[in-house]
């Protein structure tokens, strides 16, 4: 009879095991997940950044830049909450209608009665303060535009109604604009889902190395004060 003993001289398994399961609690796999989603969003408003300039051709205002930096993470309970940080993100994604009023006139200092839709690279990302030499073109409902104060400008009554000529308009005037819903500012749900997966698949395989856990807990809190405090820095 062929006897077979096995002798352990150290048990390995048993601390590898406890530093999966330990790595694998809520307060470890959240922040892992939180930073994985935050970074996906970022990648995305970076190729925005890149792909998208403003179509007036003006000076950039960044916008999207400014997005990425302001994409930060929170663990909330048993929760992860992603928080972008930039002005009308929500209403690029959902959509809506912006109407005037809202917001007091910086001159006036009375509701607004008109929206300033810039009209040319020159006046991108600039408001209708910023130029001092502005007069106000009325047609047959009222205003519509702000033009530059010059001999250049106009007004002729035609048979199909009132028109300008050689006019230099640098905003139209709106009561209101519709937003349309644009959802590619945010990644899709499959590339959510890929990069959380991603980041679990890395996270176990950290976990099985020899002092895994200690780095594991170091990591976490680490990304933790990095997105309460650092994210975007």
């Amino acid at each position: 009879m062929l006897n077979v003993t096995i002798q352990i001289t150290k048990d390995t398994a048993t601390p590898a095991m406890a530093a999966l399961a330990e790595g694998l609690t809520p307060e470890n796999l959240l922040p892992v997940f939180g930073e994985a989603v935050a970074n996906a969003v970022r990648a995305n408003f970076n190729e925005l950044e890149h792909t998208r300039p403003n179509r007036l051709g003006g000076d950039r205002a960044h916008y999207y830049s400014g997005a990425r930096k302001g994409t930060k993470w929170v663990v909330d309970g048993d929760s992860v909450l992603i928080g972008i940080q930039q002005v009308g993100i929500r209403l690029r994604y959902f959509g809506g209608v912006v109407k005037a009023g809202k917001n007091p006139s910086i001159i006036t200092g009375q509701p607004t009665r008109y929206l300033t839709i810039p009209a040319t690279a020159e006046s991108y990302n600039h408001r209708a303060a910023d130029f001092p030499d502005l007069v106000v073109l009325w047609g047959h409902n009222g205003p519509f535009a702000l033009a530059r104060r010059t001999q250049n400008i106009m007004a002729v009554a035609k048979q199909r109604g009132f028109e300008t000529e050689r006019q230099e308009i640098l905003f139209w005037l709106k009561t209101e604009v519709a937003v349309n819903p644009d959802e590619t500012m945010l990644p899709g749900i499959d590339d959510l889902s890929d990069a959380i997966h991603r980041a679990f698949r890395n996270h176990v395989k950290a976990l099985l190395d020899p002092g895994a856990i200690e780095r594991a807990r170091h990591a976490a809190k680490e990304r933790e004060v990095y997105a309460a405090f650092g994210a975007g820095m």
